[in-house]
Formats: structure tokens, C-alpha cells, sequence
């Protein structure tokens, strides 16, 4: 028999996992804390209610509190409120949501030219935990103006953790000198895509650790006219698949690009996996590329290029230094401890005058027949060509995508994008405020290793409690569990000894310890979803 203060205190631990039970069971009450719920302004979530005022709302409204605005587990349908846009963020705001769940679709027949999420001369947006659907029903007809998101002149963009699907155009445009930090995102394209990641007009970007599918290029920065060009942008750890057209393009014509492209993986299934033009410092390192048939890196206009400890696995020729036409030639290209696995060559000069200043050393081609560069007559001096190894087993490099640092090689944008972990500030989880009315229980369990959250950094406020994991969550708290109990027979007919999530020696400690106890037709109803009056004592 427990003495009484040992049972207040358990009353305190049994409070505290009620109070943490019944948070999950209910919504988020976020009056008067930093995020605003579009819920409480109306938005349905249901697929079918058109919700772009409501949620645009709640946006404008946390632009004058200084607050993020949450959008819970749903299908928000929004539809085209300005010119080109359904949703526009205000400097200061970041819609967050609770993972793929919380998803902004676009409504149906909102013709072309639509930006689902649009920012223009703003700073500090995000987007964060949510999806977004272009409803890739063409709209109306494909347009270079479509995209998931578009920001034009923004400073201190973050987007993070955002599922983007079938968007007639592009994933996300960077444009007009916008920059940010892209990352663990995710790219799927609908039957017109054009560019998962356009950063035509980015400045002091960084795109990482994201997985691009099916578009027609993941990366690109093309620029026309006299259109802003990227500069000081890292492009690191990213994964493009089935690439209609190639892994990364680079158009600058005559522009300044400053980029580094550096421990990706990507599958090309167009003519060219990489096509980089007029780069002012281009470093592409510790790359992984497959696909893109023949002559496929295509390199002319690059000042100051440095491509090296790459694998390039079945493409029929390395880099092809080719006609810059007006922009002028490419100076001062190295080639240097690459892997061509199937190339016959590891650079071809298309002309004279191409290339003044090229430099191709310790270079592995297991299937060149003796040639090195092709035409190497048409580079101008300087020129070294040493230390390829030909017709040989493939050696190890120095960098592969498992073990690059992208920051090592010398373009490292200036960045200061908030960390993940404090997006929206004062946020327990990505789902939960630190001045929810019930987060101080649930940041003490958390503490205490009693309750945890999940891998996406929620804590699940849509996900019910059920009574088997109160008795789980119980039994930890009080260090009641004993690994040898899982011999003895089961003790109620519906919570198996073996073959679920929470096991029967939870509930039978739970229910010795008075901390719950089973219905009186002799079973415990694990699953069914806890309340005050049947999962535990006061």
C-alpha cells in the first residue's frame, strides 16, 4: 500500500498525462499566444469549402501581433484573390502546419498564371510542415507564370518540411533578389511541370537536403533580358529523380553567378544532366549523376570553375566546353579527380577559343580508349593535362555525396535563416505552443521521457489518446514496468501478449497499480479512446 504522499504525488503524474490526453483529444486553443489557428477565423479544412479568405485572414492578423499562423490537419481548397495569387504572407508571418496533412489545395479552373502562396517585398516568411497541391488540371493551360510558391523581393525566406505536388509550372520561384533557405522538402510533379526550384532571381539562397521528382529540371536559374541574376546560392544533399530534362541548369548570359552545387544525387532522363552557363564561381563537388545520354555536361561561359570529385556514371562524354556564342569564353576550368565511369573523355573543347586556361588532372575513366580531352588543340594556354588514370578499376573519391561538406569549397551564402527548432518561436512542437494552456504537463512528460513526439517535429494534436497508451504512459511514469512480467499470461482476452504496439504487461501493471482497470465483461478496450471516467484514478 502506497503512503498518502506518494499517491498525491501520483495524482500530480496522473493529472499531468489527463491534461496531456485531453490536449490531443481536443483542438489547440491558441488565444492569446504567438500562433493564430485559421480554424478560429472561419477556414473548414474540409476539400470542399472555399477557405482563402479565412486563412488569408488569419495571415493578416498575425502580421500586426507579430504571430505564425497554424493550419491544422485538413484540405484547405484556396482560389486566385489577386491578380496571380490565392495567398499572399505579410513580412513577419509563417504558416505552419501538422506534416502532409495540413495541405493547401488549388481550387479548380483558376486559369493560368497562379501562384498558390505568394510574397512580394517582404522579409522574414516561411512556410513550414504543410503540402501544397497545384491541382494540375492544367488550369486553364500551362504558364511559365504558375507556381506552388513565388516570392519576389524577400529577405529571409524559410521553407522547410513542405510537400509540393502537381504544380502547372514551377515547385518554388525565387525571384527579384529573393533570398532564404529551402530544405527537407519534398518535389512531385503534375503532368506540366517546368522547374522544381527556379532561383532565377535568388540571392543568398541555399537549397538542401530536399527530394525532387519528375520535373523537368529540379534546380535551375535561367535568366533573360535584363531580369536580376542568382548570386552566392548552394544548391547540397538534394536528390532528383526521373528529371525530364536534366539535374541543374545554369543560364546566366552574361550574368553573375556566384554557385556551388555540391553532394547531390541526380537522374536525368532528358539529352543533358547538367548544363551550366555563365557561372562568375562555380564549384561542383561531390556530385552523384546519372542519365542524360550523350555529351551531357554541357559547361561554356564559366569563369573561375572548379568541378571535381564527382561520379558521373553512364553518360558517353564528360564535359563538353562549348560555344558561349556572344557571352564570351570559359577561363579558368579545372577538371580535376572526377569518376567517368562510361565516357570515352573527361572534357571536349568545341572550338578554339573556347577555353583559355584549362586544367584536367587525377581523372578515372575505366572505359576512355587512351583520349583524355577531345580537341585539346582548341585550348588556349595555359593548358595541364597529368595524372588520369585510363582503362583501369575505378579507385575510391576523395568526396562522394555521404561525406561532402558543402561549406568547404568556398561559396557559403551569408545566411541567417531562424533554425528549424525555433519556427514559430516559442513553440514546443511544431503543432504546440509553449503557452498552450496545457503544454506545461506535456513539456514535463517530455522531460521525463514519458510521452515523446514525432520524427517531422509534431507533437500529433489530431491523433486521439488511446486507453492502452495511458497505461503505457502511467507505468513509465511511475517506473512500474518489468521486463520479465512478459512471460506470465496475458491478462485481458483483447490486449495480446504479442503483436501490437503496446504490449499486455503495461496493462496488467497499470491495472495491479490501481492506475486503471478493464470493463466488466472482462475486456480492456485498448483502443478505445481515453477520457477522465475510464482511463485513470484522481
Amino acid at each position: 500500500m502506497r503512503n498518502s504522499a506518494s499517491r498525491r504525488h501520483m495524482s500530480v503524474i496522473l493529472g499531468l498525462i489527463l491534461a496531456a490526453t485531453l490536449l490531443v483529444m481536443a483542438p489547440p486553443a491558441h488565444a492569446g499566444t504567438p500562433a493564430l489557428d485559421v480554424s478560429d477565423f472561419g477556414a473548414r479544412g474540409d476539400g470542399s469549402t472555399d477557405d482563402t479568405a479565412a486563412i488569408q485572414a488569419a495571415l493578416d492578423r498575425a502580421a500586426t501581433l507579430g504571430a505564425s499562423v497554424f493550419l491544422p490537419p485538413g484540405s484547405f481548397r484556396v482560389s486566385r484573390t489577386g491578380s496571380n495569387y490565392a495567398l499572399r504572407l505579410p513580412s513577419g508571418v509563417t504558416l505552419h502546419g501538422g506534416g502532409d496533412a495540413s495541405m493547401l489545395r488549388l481550387a479548380d479552373g483558376q486559369g493560368a498564371g497562379i501562384r498558390v502562396v505568394s510574397a512580394k517585398d517582404a522579409e522574414n516568411v516561411g512556410l513550414q510542415n504543410l503540402a501544397i497541391d497545384g491541382n494540375d488540371a492544367r488550369q486553364g493551360g500551362w504558364d511559365p507564370q504558375n507556381h506552388a510558391v513565388f516570392f519576389s523581393a524577400v529577405r529571409n525566406a524559410h521553407i522547410r518540411r513542405v510537400t509540393i505536388r502537381n504544380v502547372a509550372g514551377d515547385g518554388i520561384y525565387f525571384h527579384d533578389r529573393t533570398g532564404g533557405i529551402i530544405e527537407d522538402s519534398r518535389f512531385y510533379a503534375g503532368p506540366d511541370p517546368r522547374i522544381g526550384i527556379n532561383l532565377s532571381g535568388a540571392v543568398d539562397a541555399v537549397v538542401r537536403n530536399s527530394y525532387i521528382e519528375g520535373w523537368d529540371w529540379a534546380v535551375k536559374a535561367e535568366v533573360n533580358g535584363g531580369s536580376p541574376h542568382a548570386e552566392r546560392v548552394l544548391v547540397s544533399g538534394n536528390e532528383g529523380a526521373a528529371l525530364k530534362d536534366g539535374g541543374t541548369a545554369l543560364h546566366g548570359r552574361d550574368g553573375t553567378f556566384v554557385f556551388e552545387i555540391a553532394g547531390n544525387r541526380l537522374h536525368s532522363l532528358g539529352d543533358r544532366s547538367l548544363w551550366l552557363k555563365g557561372a562568375r564561381r562555380l564549384r561542383l563537388v561531390g556530385n552523384k549523376v546519372s542519365g542524360g545520354g550523350a555529351a551531357v555536361q554541357v559547361v561554356a561561359d564559366v569563369q573561375d570553375g572548379d568541378i571535381r570529385s564527382n561520379e558521373f556514371i553512364d553518360q558517353e562524354a564528360g564535359m563538353a566546353l562549348s560555344d558561349p556564342y556572344a557571352s564570351g569564353p570559359s577561363t579558368t576550368v579545372t577538371v580535376r579527380d572526377n569518376l567517368f565511369r562510361r565516357a570515352s573523355y573527361a572534357a571536349a573543347v568545341a572550338k578554339a577559343g573556347i577555353v583559355p586556361g584549362l586544367t584536367v588532372t587525377g581523372n578515372q575513366l575505366p572505359a576512355s580508349g587512351g583520349r583524355v580531352v577531345h580537341q585539346q588543340a582548341y585550348a588556349g594556354a595555359p593548358v595541364t593535362v597529368a595524372g588520369n588514370v585510363v582503362g583501369v578499376a575505378v579507385q575510391p573519391l576523395p568526396y562522394t555525396p555521404e561525406n561532402i561538406d558543402p561549406t568547404a569549397f568556398g561559396v557559403d551564402p551569408p545566411v541567417g535563416y531562424p533554425d528549424p527548432l525555433s519556427l514559430p518561436e516559442d513553440f514546443l512542437f511544431a503543432d504546440l505552443s509553449l503557452r498552450h494552456p496545457h503544454a506545461p504537463a506535456v513539456q514535463y512528460l517530455v522531460e521525463d521521457g514519458i510521452v515523446s513526439g514525432y520524427p517531422d517535429g509534431r507533437f500529433g494534436l489530431e491523433h486521439p489518446v488511446r486507453r492502452v497508451q495511458v497505461a503505457k504512459m502511467a507505468v513509465v511514469a511511475f517506473d512500474l514496468h518489468d521486463e520479465g512480467l512478459a512471460a506470465a499470461p496475458a491478462t485481458f482476452p483483447d490486449v495480446p501478449a504479442t503483436g501490437v504496439s503496446y504490449p499486455f504487461d503495461f496493462v496488467a501493471e497499470a491495472v495491479a497499480a490501481g492506475l486503471v482497470e478493464g470493463y466488466p465483461d472482462g475486456t480492456f478496450a485498448p483502443d478505445v479512446r481515453s477520457s477522465a471516467s475510464n482511463s485513470c484514478e484522481s
